[in-house]
């Protein structure tokens, strides 16, 4: 039981919680985990549609989930497109604010 209402709690408590690392892919938004892997064509994928106006969010690499990208951590965010990232920032329901990305070593 106290697995259950521990497993419940978690998620919510990180949505409020100060500073949180995560690993994963910057993605687009029409795409979002469709676009969450190393292959050239997705990343290619990602990259054009962010060019071409949609929304980059980061796509965690562990449960798949979708972060939207605060509009600050848009400009940070198009600018690791090539691979795997590392973000650190503070969660606010589901959008991320990033306060640094850097890539990661595959």
């Amino acid at each position: 039981m106290k697995k259950t209402i521990l497993s419940f709690l978690l998620p919510t408590a990180m949505m409020f919680a100060g500073n949180v690392t995560m690993t994963g892919w910057i993605s687009d938004a029409a795409c979002s985990s469709g676009n969450a892997s190393s292959a050239a064509a997705k990343r290619d994928c990602a990259k054009r549609c962010i060019e071409s106006g949609e929304a980059a969010v980061f796509v965690d690499d562990k449960e798949q989930k979708v972060y939207k990208v605060s509009d600050q951590g848009q400009k940070k965010a198009k600018a690791h497109l090539a691979g795997k990232v590392k973000v650190t920032g503070s969660l606010k329901g589901d959008v991320f604010e990033l306060a640094s990305i850097e890539d990661v070593k595959e």
